[in-house]
């Protein structure tokens, strides 16, 4: 059976009317074609009649509480049950999961590496920013080296995985693994071709820049072209060619933005004490 439509404000008043002329209810129920129920809601509490009812069990939390919850969780490590016990709440730790989760300031994210760095750390990182303030990095030559294998850079195995297929697999070499180490002397000015005059699994690369605070973005940007969309190399020569070849494909330009960031990153050590920085 359907509900009833709701009283009419012309109604509600010629209910009000007729019970001031002493009318009973049945008698107006009667007259007004409605049933028993509706006039009697109406006038046990005419001045909330329509107005919704907070139905269900109450709120947990306050709007005070959920501002704290979210005040402890900024930027820390703490758990649902830390958070729970610090603001001595008498509640779940999954409602306080939920006050988290709804808040548009607070997304889980992973820590961000970074070196451990101890006083001494410190005290050098910043007094080698304070000294190199003015220096030309054009002029400046850094040397590194970078490990490559033949089945992928390690720890290189996702995948967007389709549930309606099989799995892929990664092939793994269990023995006589074959790896390649490049080293990289280099400069801004200068530009060499790749040379092979080193060891049989190690070789130099021709000299670009590739200064020691960011050597990692440049060799990023390398592995990413040598292993792109899971590329795999069935011998050290093979690998040793596509390493020259994509080196050689990155752009000059990329390389001499990121030596000129050298005075900004100097500058955030030294904001920073010392301490990690966002580079």
């Amino acid at each position: 059976m359907s509900r009833g439509s709701h009283l009419t404000k012309e109604e509600q008043a010629q209910i009000r009317a007729f019970k001031i002329a002493g009318w009973s209810n049945r008698m107006i129920s009667s007259k007004l074609k409605r049933s028993l129920n509706c006039i009697n809601q109406f006038i046990n509490n005419p001045d909330h009649y329509e107005r919704m009812k907070n139905t269900g069990a109450p709120k947990k939390l306050t709007e005070r509480d959920k501002r704290g919850i979210v005040r402890l969780a900024s930027n820390t490590m703490k758990s649902c049950n830390d958070i729970k016990n610090e603001l001595g709440l008498n509640i779940s730790k999954t409602t306080v999961w939920r006050a988290i989760d709804q808040s548009p300031e607070i997304v889980r994210a992973k820590l961000v590496p970074a070196p451990r760095l101890t006083l001494r750390h410190k005290d050098n990182r910043l007094t080698f920013a304070k000294a190199n303030m003015a220096t030309d990095w054009d002029k400046i030559i850094f040397s590194d080296e970078k490990k490559f294998n033949l089945d992928g850079p390690d720890g290189y195995n996702s995948y967007w995985h389709d549930i309606r297929k099989d799995q892929l697999r990664f092939p793994k070499r269990n023995f006589g693994g074959g790896r390649v180490m490049i080293m990289l002397p280099s400069t801004s000015a200068n530009h060499q071709k790749i040379g092979s005059k080193a060891t049989k699994s190690k070789f130099w690369i021709g000299q670009r820049v590739l200064l020691i605070l960011i050597r990692w973005k440049t060799y990023g940007e390398l592995v990413r072209r040598v292993y792109a969309q899971g590329k795999k190399y069935d011998t050290v020569d093979q690998l040793k060619d596509a390493i020259e070849t994509e080196w050689n494909k990155i752009d000059k330009n990329y390389l001499k933005r990121l030596v000129d960031s050298m005075p900004n990153r100097l500058y955030d050590v030294i904001s920073k004490h010392g301490g990690p920085t966002k580079y």
